[in-house]
């Protein structure tokens, strides 16, 4: 999950400068190809997470999807799609990460049964764990009222200076929907079809459970901090794209040395 943000910021950080639009005959060669491969990344997530047979392969391809989707606003290359990706790249990566401890300790719990999605003894602090599964669920996929959903929202509405925004439009609406349905099979089978209690129980370890309500907590605040945080972002995102601002700032003129250095 963490390679993924890294490639997201090696292509931020390396288009702008290498072929960004003072770049001369390299100007935006790249771009005709960074939109389409981002949409086929977000349905092969799509696709992924539907016919996933385990939590941790759910996570993965939630991920994969999610990094379709921050890949589409980064290859509109300009400030409202990055300052919107910035916005998204935030959000996944809380939510991601999340998602990632739910499945650890469902794996754990479950005993035997581990984290594949077949029914199974109930577990300890199943409804505790069901119900932040839900948020982050809601999170990844893009639900109101989470930061996911802020994120589309800018994502779509940058994306209509693309020529090819109705394709745009479509797949993240479709791959939205059809997640929903992929993380509502996984809950009802994990959570909420679960059989009576079998034997002695594990209780919840609680480092990893703060930690999972931290994140998903952190993921409440970024969206309540959307105002501001997207102002910062469209700054960042204009700093980022600024080629000859980021080359005279690397090869500025050192100043002469004076007799006394």
């Amino acid at each position: 999950m963490i390679m993924t943000k890294v490639g997201a910021y090696a292509i931020i950080r390396v288009y702008g400068l290498v072929f960004g639009a003072g770049a001369g005959p390299l100007a935006l060669a790249a771009a005709p190809f960074v939109i389409p491969a981002a949409l086929v990344t977000l349905v092969v997530g799509t696709i992924g997470l539907v016919g996933s047979r385990t939590l941790r392969d759910l996570s993965a391809f939630a991920v994969i999807a999610s990094m379709g989707t921050l890949l589409v606003a980064i290859g509109l290359f300009d400030a409202a799609g990055l300052s919107a990706g910035l916005y998204y790249l935030v959000h996944s990566t809380l939510a991601g990460a999340a998602l990632f401890l739910i499945a650890g300790l469902v794996q754990v719990q479950r005993g035997a049964a581990s984290d594949r999605l077949v029914p199974a003894p109930a577990m300890a602090g199943e409804t505790l764990l069901g119900g932040l599964f839900l948020l982050a669920a809601i999170a990844l996929v893009g639900l109101p009222p989470l930061s996911g959903f802020l994120g589309k929202v800018m994502i779509l509405q940058a994306a209509q200076a693309s020529a090819i925004w109705p394709w745009i439009w479509g797949l993240i609406l479709v791959a939205s929907l059809v997640m929903t349905f992929g993380f509502a099979r996984a809950g009802s089978v994990l959570f909420w079809g679960s059989g009576p209690v079998a034997g002695p129980q594990t209780p919840l370890p609680r480092a990893p459970l703060g930690a999972i309500v931290a994140l998903l907590a952190l993921t409440v605040a970024w969206t309540l901090a959307a105002g501001p945080a997207t102002g910062g972002l469209q700054i960042t995102a204009q700093q980022a794209l600024d080629r000859s601002a980021y080359v005279d700032a690397v090869l500025a003129p050192q100043a002469p040395a004076t007799a006394g250095d």
